[in-house]
């Protein structure tokens, strides 16, 4: 039999009980002489291996902790990486002619009138300009720029796979 056991914790009381069920069951099972327990072997296409799911489960919190870290970390640039030159886009006001039709029954009569709305839109202007680049930032206390790092500058601690308990280990050996 494998070990099992009920874990309960109660943080308002202050207590915890762990509780042998694999040993209890047994117990029972020599003072009744009935069994309780019935083990079986899992079909292949059920079974894990140990190993690969904790490559995978590496790579996963790897992953994560390389994605995080894209959000947290920043590297320090050069002045001639942090900027471009792009074409400036200036906002134009238009005042746009909208035709409405007001019905006045005072004079059983329906008039078009023209309203003009603000409209705002953006148009390059012919001239270029200096801009740092999208994600670089200026920061002002100490003179640097920075920008995020990529996830494959991400520095993140190594996740380093468990190893199975020693009767797990022995169990799997055995299958």
């Amino acid at each position: 039999p494998i070990p099992w056991t009920f874990y309960t914790k109660n943080a308002y009381l202050g207590v915890e009980q762990n509780v042998d069920m694999a040993r209890m069951v047994r117990d029972v099972e020599n003072i009744t002489g009935n069994q309780y327990i019935f083990a079986g072997k899992l079909p292949q296409a059920e079974r894990l291996d140990w190993d690969e799911t904790q490559s995978r489960l590496k790579e996963s919190i790897e992953s994560t902790r390389r994605r995080q870290a894209t959000y947290e970390q920043e590297v320090q640039v050069s002045l001639a990486d942090a900027w471009e030159e792009v074409e400036e886009i200036a906002k134009v006001r238009y005042a746009v002619p909208t035709t409405k039709h007001v019905l006045d029954l005072d004079i059983l009569e329906v008039r078009e009138t023209v309203e003009f709305v603000v409209e705002y839109r953006s148009e390059p202007t012919g001239r270029m300009i200096r801009q740092l680049r999208p994600g670089v930032r200026f920061d002002e206390a100490s003179g640097k720029l920075f920008r995020k790092v990529k996830a494959d500058e991400a520095v993140i601690a190594p996740y380093e796979p468990s190893e199975p308990t020693e009767w797990m280990a022995a169990r799997m050996n055995s299958r």
